[in-house]
């Protein structure tokens, strides 16, 4: 049953526009979380700005979503989240010329139904990527409040594409009505670009989506049960992999750990922020085949919980080589804590404040003599109770709350 969310002062009875270039398949859990929450009480579009509807089912799709727009009844509280593709005007996407005069066109007429359908409601333009900049050109009448909500410190490791970003990043902090942030590192940053007043908001999990379960299927329930008969220890690392990862301390983590299996489930990533090469992509090969090591690129969400069940220890070992590491906060340490394990991380600065919660090394010497040690014990009732504790503060209803408290603050003294 959806909450009415009555207390909410500023993010109520808008038209708020989440623009991404997320792919249906593999849009980023915070974006879909942070519309499914505001359609309590607004209307919410996802506007993929990546997304090309062709042909004539396209323009059907395009047309429906359009129609939807404009026959939204306002006064309802419960509102809606539509999901708007760009159709394709035109051939030649691949065009730099075609293409941006492709999302001209489409932008232009989603301003048309928009202006028209929502010229009394406050609407909100929420961007989380400095690419999502593209889409400001679009929304720059006064009627539209910027938001400009930093999940992460985004980086490139090619540097045509680290300067625009770096440019994308100032445009959108220059131009923004209202900006958050996940991290201490990051707000340190942003405080060297502008005086604006800027909140500090811990990020959500979806502890009801996260907490459902399901039968594990026939191949994960076998390799448990094998490594159970060989009293071995599991450890898991559940994430994207990739350069993120001290791959050569885990490498060598591993090695020393010849009785602990290695489970690492995520999708295999190339992740800019880190590093993209031949080298990276062999040595992270591999780590995956080492014999104590198991790797599982797509689980379903609701046999995660049920896997961290059954590990001794589970580990956060990123690379803190890399400014995006250091400035990043991992949405994953939640799942962690739900799973009341012992965890072993670098160490990322934004956990420190977990101390008692996470133990962290930075060597492989370190990091495999800490490991040894957590997966021998368990948590005690009180670190149980306050991971528990954590996990039920930080729900993304917690995340929007505190950030409408902020935007009525800030609207108050400005």
């Amino acid at each position: 049953m959806r909450s009415l969310l009555n207390h909410r002062k500023f993010l109520r009875d808008r038209l708020i526009c989440l623009p991404t270039f997320d792919r249906p398949d593999g849009i980023c859990d915070f974006v879909f979380q942070v519309a499914r929450d505001l359609a309590h009480q607004n209307v919410v579009i996802i506007l993929a700005l990546g997304e090309n509807w062709q042909g004539r089912s396209g323009w059907r799709k395009w047309y429906q979503v359009l129609g939807q727009l404009r026959e939204i009844d306002h006064t309802k509280i419960h509102k809606s989240v539509l999901y708007l593709g760009l159709v394709q005007f035109m051939p030649l996407q691949r065009m730099g010329l075609f293409r941006n005069l492709n999302i001209w066109i489409n932008l232009t007429l989603l301003n048309v139904v928009m202006s028209s359908s929502f010229n009394r409601t406050g609407k909100m333009l929420w961007i989380f990527h400095p690419h999502d900049s593209q889409a400001l050109p679009y929304f720059q009448d006064s009627g539209w409040h910027l938001h400009y909500d930093v999940v992460d410190w985004h980086q490139s490791c090619l540097p045509d594409r680290q300067k625009r970003i770096e440019t994308e990043r100032l445009q959108l902090i220059k131009r923004a009505d209202s900006i958050t942030v996940l991290t201490t590192s990051v707000l340190n940053k942003i405080k060297q670009l502008t005086y604006k007043k800027i909140a500090l908001v811990a990020q959500g999990f979806d502890i009801d989506g996260f907490s459902v379960k399901k039968k594990l299927p026939q191949h994960l329930s076998e390799l448990m049960q094998r490594l159970k008969r060989r009293n071995k220890h599991l450890v898991g690392y559940f994430g994207g992999v990739s350069a993120r990862l001290d791959v050569d301390m885990l490498n060598s983590v591993i090695q020393r750990s010849p009785d602990i299996h290695f489970l690492f489930v995520g999708p295999r990533q190339q992740d800019e922020s880190a590093t993209i090469s031949a080298d990276s992509e062999r040595d992270i090969d591999k780590l995956l085949q080492l014999s104590n090591v198991s790797y599982y690129p797509a689980v379903q969400r609701n046999y995660l919980s049920q896997l961290m069940e059954q590990c001794s220890a589970l580990v956060l070992p990123y690379d803190m080589r890399y400014e995006f590491n250091q400035c990043c906060f991992p949405m994953k340490i939640m799942e962690y804590f739900y799973a009341e394990k012992p965890i072993v991380s670098t160490s990322i600065p934004s956990l420190k404040v977990y101390k008692g919660l996470i133990h962290f090394a930075d060597s492989s010497i370190s990091f495999a003599s800490r490991l040894k040690e957590v997966v021998e014990t368990s948590l005690s009732d009180l670190q149980k109770q306050k991971a528990r504790q954590i996990v039920l503060s930080q729900t993304w209803k917690a995340k929007l709350d505190s950030v409408d408290v902020y935007l009525g603050k800030m609207l108050r003294s400005s």
